[in-house]
């Protein structure tokens, strides 16, 4: 297999959950790459880019995926541990919401359809994973017209750190949400009716090291070499990226010195108002909000 990893990392998204502008751009950087050095290269992308990279090229993505060439880091997913099934179960039972009415109802529907199980014989240790397969599901996200998806609020940090999150409109999708897409956006949905982190916790947000040690774990499982690392990011964003790909990379191995190096990181991406973080709508909301992080990586180095 060859010694090329390219690993994308996404940049924000809109707040229905669909790519948006950034992440299209990337996604064409990554297909211009892999065509222009016509290698078999391992690619290693967040999800908002996987969507984008399906809108342009399914064909191609296909193929990669059946070649064990694409890992898609995916948004966070519903295991045992975030579920406490005898709280969620009373918490549906009790809340008089009509979200909670529809959501229980198509719980059932999809547990008699999948498991073949009467909703009444629920085992509660099949509840996280009657969750997990619901979040898979293209129209689930249409039950719930008129819901306001809970967005990202993080008080202590100021606004600059939110992101805004709303229901995708039912005219936009008429044949269901992306691949990815509807994992993160039905996982939401979830989330804002049972609002209460003692029966659901809450997704996980992914970092871009999160990214990064994804990538790695797939290259050991599949006995993948890495002699050289290509970083596809937004170009704000790329230099921070290579600067942890190389923390990350030391970190595991020592002894490991792949060539870094990036694609068209030179090449700007018109900002987008509308996109979904605050951050990433403009020049100097980035500014402001890199200058924190990096201040953060800086004190949790000093700590090592």
């Amino acid at each position: 297999m060859s010694d090329q990893l390219i690993i994308g990392f996404g940049f924000s998204l809109m707040p229905d959950g669909s790519p948006g502008t950034y992440n299209r751009e990337l996604a064409h950087r990554i297909l211009g790459d892999v065509k222009d050095n016509d290698v078999a290269s391992l690619i290693a992308v967040q999800w908002e880019i996987a969507d984008a990279l399906w809108d342009i090229e399914p064909e191609r993505m296909a193929m990669w995926e059946s070649q064990r060439r694409l890992l898609v880091v995916q948004p966070p997913r519903i295991s045992p541990a975030d579920v406490r099934a005898e709280r969620l179960t009373e918490y549906l039972n009790a809340n008089l919401s009509p979200f909670c009415s529809v959501l229980s109802k198509e719980m059932s529907n999809h547990l008699v359809k999948t498991v073949n199980e009467d909703a009444a014989q629920v085992n509660d240790k099949l509840l996280d994973t009657l969750l997990d397969t619901l979040l898979d599901e293209p129209m689930f996200f249409k039950k719930f017209t008129g819901l306001d998806l809970v967005n990202l609020d993080r008080p202590e940090l100021g606004r600059l750190f939110g992101e805004i999150r709303v229901l995708p409109r039912d005219e936009e999708y008429p044949k269901g949400l992306r691949r990815f897409q509807r994992v993160r956006i039905n996982r939401l949905v979830m989330e804002s009716i049972i609002q209460d982190d003692s029966c659901l916790q809450r997704g996980q947000y992914l970092s871009t090291t999160d990214v990064i040690h994804a990538a790695l774990d797939h290259c050991c499982k599949v006995g993948f070499s890495i002699v050289k690392v290509r970083v596809v990011a937004h170009s704000e964003h790329v230099s921070r990226c290579l600067q942890q790909t190389r923390e990350v990379l030391l970190s595991r191995s020592p002894t490991l010195h792949p060539q870094l190096n990036s694609v068209h990181a030179d090449a700007e991406i018109p900002w987008d108002k509308n996109t979904a973080q605050v951050w990433c709508r403009s020049l100097s909301n980035w500014k402001k909000y890199e200058a924190k992080v990096q201040k953060w990586m800086k004190g949790k180095r000093s700590v090592r």
